[in-house]
């Protein structure tokens, strides 16, 4: 009786490393898979227990009272559990988002979608409908002939 329990311990014990070899696996694969998506690179950190860092291309848009001048640091009120305090950034010009390339615009939108809650679909649709200046109020700007 006692070798049976001994040999259900050892069963137990082995089933709970394979079980916990299949989460690792598991979440390996998920990492794998959300590094290959530029615009999953906040949800990436937040499963690789990392803290994101300031993208190159959110320099232009971060406004100055946040004191970041470099790419490299951590962005601030960055939380895993709740993204929603993060810095706002001021919306990119369609020059700018035509300069930062395809990784960085998914990059942007993963951004939006993570503070804001916005869809990368509507956080595009957004961008791209805005008005070119000087057809608001604002008439300084006009072609003239």
């Amino acid at each position: 009786m006692a070798q049976q329990a001994q040999q259900s311990a050892a069963q137990l014990a082995w089933e709970r490393e394979q079980q916990q070899a299949d989460l690792e696996a598991q979440k390996q694969q998920r990492l794998a898979q959300l590094a290959s998506q530029p615009k999953s690179w906040l949800e990436y950190a937040a499963l690789s227990g990392q803290a994101p860092v300031v993208q190159p291309w959110m320099l232009p848009l971060m406004k100055g009272d946040y004191g970041i001048t470099s790419a490299g640091s951590p962005i601030p009120n960055y939380s895993p559990t709740d993204m929603t305090n993060m810095p706002d950034l001021i919306p990119p010009s369609a020059q700018y988002m035509a300069r930062i390339g395809p990784t960085g615009q998914q990059q942007l939108y993963g951004y939006e979608q993570a503070v804001h809650g916005a869809t990368p679909d509507e956080s595009q649709w957004r961008q791209w409908s805005m008005a070119p200046p000087g057809s608001g109020s604002y008439r300084g700007l006009q072609m003239q002939r």
